[in-house]
């Protein structure tokens, strides 16, 4: 029986050594992180153990990103909740990560985390907002983010500079952070692999089921729903959502049915082996600057505005139509796509513009079914009544991000939302009704502001802004920033601010 023993330790040992990693390459690089990979890797949760208790770790990286992770357990140490309850959040993207750090922070007893997907493979972008659009730099930077090698671009804006960072990186980056903490705290479990299946209402439980380890039963108090646009959790529970057509400006509350934007989405090949994006335009008034989306609106009449996400390889252009084109051009394409058309808009942009369909077709990627990786569409804001429903019995459901409402893309506000969420709730000064509050009338102000951006941008052609917010020496005193309106003044390729009679103008002409 000893030798038993000590041959499957010899074993175990060998397996370690062959399987091998660099742990602070690992701490080091998110890139390299697996959340389902190291959530089996007893090894791995050993060196954690080992390198948390290390106060003095030779590596300088390593030791001051467990510096990070200890105020986090000090903070959840103070802000300790009594009350023996689960919170179950579904769903681990970036609004179901930082919605599951939030909790710990802010003293939730017990935390489960499920997520269908076993790796972080998503190569679309999010746009990062300084403040005071979002809190999201100095969240990231608190949390450690300045000691990662994590791979994004920084654009210019006019109070500061934005990030645009590679989703699954974030989600890496964020997952590494809890899957730490669960490690040290057995009161954070995370759950890879896992989807929902069912809710059940007696005991109030969810049956989450793995191909690897079968069905599971998961009671619960509070179930959080971050599961996207396709929402398991909202679809199980019949909670219906709809076409959000009404919007305010100017204490003018405009109802405009069946409010849309048709758009063109297209994928671009890399120009190269190292992974760049077709070269775009010098913005005209800004040589160090690509062509701004707006722009196009000057050289091509129907464009609303084009906006490039070209970011190390992934090279999506999203073409924003106005009403009375798009119309038509959606109705065309059942027929045929207008080629022809698409061609002259995507070269507004273009540093080096393509001289036929042909060669266009070439450039643009191919799906796995052999086609051409072009979507056009039909936009809408779709959205539930509430993001906030009893279950009965003491149990609650939240939504958050895409489902509680899809976000237009145009103006990617679901990440930089989540970080909102994240200051208020983390917040010892508030109560927990203040920070619900608080959060509420902010994503009550992110889906106005998202269907008036459509609509005037749409339907009156007009370009929108939005200016930067009022925020006093509390945070919790911030006032979302509102909607600035434009038009192009073609004479000088500018944009000059409209009057609200012109505003009011236009909205009667669809109103009546």
């Amino acid at each position: 029986m000893i030798n038993q023993i000590i041959t499957i330790l010899i074993l175990s040992f060998l397996v370690d050594c062959w399987r091998g990693y660099d742990f602070n390459a690992i701490i080091k690089n998110t890139d390299r992180f697996h959340p389902y990979k190291y959530s089996r890797d007893l090894k791995f949760k050993r060196d954690v153990k080992a390198a948390f208790k290390n106060s003095r770790h030779d590596d300088e990286v390593t030791r001051n990103y467990f510096k990070q992770i200890q105020k986090l357990i000090t903070r959840r140490s103070f802000a300790k909740n009594e009350k023996n309850e689960t919170t179950l959040i579904i769903g681990a993207g970036p609004v179901g990560l930082l919605a599951a750090l939030e909790k710990y922070v802010s003293g939730e007893p017990h935390i489960i985390l499920a997520e269908k997907r076993n790796d972080y493979e998503r190569n679309v972008w999010f746009d990062l907002y300084p403040e005071p659009y979002s809190p999201a730099f100095n969240i990231l930077y608190e949390l450690g983010f300045g000691s990662q090698q994590i791979e994004f671009q920084s654009q210019k804006m006019t109070n500061g500079s934005a990030i645009t960072i590679r989703c699954q990186l974030l989600e890496r980056f964020l997952s590494k952070i809890l899957f730490v903490l669960s490690i040290l705290d057995p009161s954070l479990v995370l759950l890879y692999g896992f989807e929902l299946t069912s809710v059940l209402f007696s005991p109030r439980s969810v049956v989450l089921k793995s191909l690897v380890d079968g069905r599971i039963l998961v009671p619960f108090h509070r179930l959080i729903a971050c599961d996207g646009y396709n929402s398991r959790t909202r679809f199980l529970l019949k909670i219906p959502t709809k076409v959000v057509d009404e919007f305010t400006i100017f204490n003018h509350k405009v109802h405009i049915k069946n409010l849309h934007q048709v758009s063109v989405i297209v994928g671009f090949k890399p120009t190269n082996s190292s992974s760049s994006c077709p070269e775009l335009r010098a913005d005209p008034f800004n040589p160090d600057s690509t062509i701004d989306p707006w722009m196009p609106g000057f050289m091509v009449n129907g464009i609303s505005s084009i906006f490039k996400r070209f970011y190390h390889g992934h090279c999506h252009m999203q073409i924003l139509l106005n009403k009375v084109f798009g119309e038509k051009f959606l109705i065309n394409s059942h027929v045929n796509v207008d080629w022809v058309t698409i061609l002259q808009m995507v070269n507004t942009v273009m540093k080096h513009p393509y001289t036929n369909v042909e060669q266009l077709k070439r450039s643009i990627t191919t799906k796995t079914d052999g086609s051409l990786d072009l979507v056009i569409l039909k936009s809408q804001i779709l959205k539930s009544d509430d993001n906030h429903y009893s279950l009965g019995s003491g149990s609650s459901l939240t939504l958050r991000g895409d489902a509680s409402a899809n976000a237009h893309f145009r103006l990617g506000v679901g990440v930089n939302t989540a970080f909102i969420s994240y200051r208020y709730h983390t917040s010892q000064n508030l109560s927990r009704y203040l920070r619900e509050e608080y959060v509420r009338k902010q994503w009550e102000a992110v889906v106005n502001n998202m269907v008036g951006t459509m609509f005037l941008e749409t339907y009156c052609n007009y370009v929108i802004f939005m200016d930067k917010g009022e925020r006093g020496d509390r945070f919790d005193k911030y006032e979302p920033g509102k909607m600035i309106v434009y038009e192009r003044d073609f004479k000088n390729l500018d944009y000059v601010q409209v009057k609200e009679r012109q505003v009011t103008k236009c909205i009667r002409e669809w109103t009546q």
